[in-house]
């Protein structure tokens, strides 16, 4: 049996190197600090599972002063290296509120947060995700983007929710690595806003029992990708179903991994400064063992020239669109 993992260090701290707790089958680790290849990890694996979230509309890293952290790119610039240093199946997913929902006075999007959530669009297909879970925010982001003649259609981005009903959005996902079948859906609880959600429904979350008691039969390991404002989980309900839930509630510091009711709970980092790794031991196509592990994004992760590439254009076009709507 899984046992519970502790790691419960503040963001703003200078936490030791690689503190690893062991506690029995799930250990956690932190990796903040040093040079890159210091923080991907060579442990074993049958499976990984890579994820971030909360990243607001903002392709940029955080605007901490003393050390900024994370951005879509160096997300990816970590995959890439952990998956050079130590190959093995694995897959990426996005817990959630990915777009920004900042209105005006009448209740649109400001001019220059649509554009923030066009070039995130753009910038999030430049990552192999294999699930996207839509947050109650990202409801009037795609809203706005249908407007603006984006194509959010299935297959453009891999969104998933079962509560969460719209165009583009699949109530699950599921792939198969190294002949597991891993299966995603999501999450999300309310947030304000005075948009027109329309052609988009957020049902109730209970309302989410029936898809995830449907994906449950179909899969091996099951993940639930979840976005709540703040306090109680909105996956709360689901822990004993899902062998997995990625809990995103924008949390200003980096939770303890938890074993629950047959079910491993990851807290990622708010605003995408740390990229969650979740390192599986499997067994007759089950989970046996976890090496959960939180690393820091910084200066010293690589961004790949695509994405990068992307995210300056972005920021050009952003700060100009600023600059004409609120002055120098």
């Amino acid at each position: 049996m899984l046992l519970a993992a502790t790691l419960a260090l503040a963001l703003d701290t200078e936490p030791p190197w690689a503190t690893v707790i062991p506690q029995g089958a799930v250990t956690s680790e932190l990796a903040t600090l040093r040079e890159l290849d210091q923080r991907t990890s060579t442990a074993p694996a049958d499976l990984v599972l890579f994820t971030v979230g909360e990243h607001r509309g903002s392709l940029e890293p955080c605007a901490c002063v003393k050390r900024p952290r994370g951005s879509l790119a160096r997300f990816l610039g970590y995959v890439e290296a952990e998956r050079n240093a130590a190959p093995a199946p694995s897959v990426v997913a996005h817990s959630g509120y990915w777009l920004t929902d900042a209105m005006d006075y009448v209740g649109q999007l400001r001019p220059d947060v649509a554009l923030q959530d066009q070039w995130m669009f753009r910038g999030m297909r430049e990552v192999p995700w294999s699930a996207i879970n839509v947050s109650a925010h990202d409801v009037a982001g795609l809203v706005a983007l249908r407007a603006s003649g984006i194509d959010v259609t299935v297959g453009s981005l891999p969104l998933v929710s079962a509560h969460v009903v719209g165009p583009g959005i699949e109530p699950y996902r599921i792939v198969d690595k190294g002949g597991v079948r891993i299966g995603f859906t999501g999450l999300t609880g309310e947030a304000a806003t005075m948009a027109d959600l329309a052609p988009y429904v957020i049902r109730p979350v209970k309302d989410a029992a029936a898809t995830i008691e449907e994906l449950r039969d179909k899969v091996d390991v099951l993940v639930i990708l979840s976005w709540s404002p703040s306090g109680q989980s909105v996956a709360d309900p689901f822990r004993g179903e899902a062998d997995i839930v990625i809990d995103a509630r924008m949390l200003p510091e980096t939770l303890e991994a938890a074993y629950e009711r047959g079910t491993v709970t990851v807290f990622p980092a708010f605003q995408g400064v740390r990229a969650s790794e979740l390192r599986l031991d499997i067994e007759d196509k089950k989970i046996a063992g976890a090496l959960d592990r939180a690393i820091d994004l910084d200066s010293a992760v690589p961004q790949p020239v695509a994405l990068a590439s992307v995210s300056a254009e972005a920021k050009r076009e952003i700060d100009a669109k600023k600059k004409e709507l609120y002055g120098p």
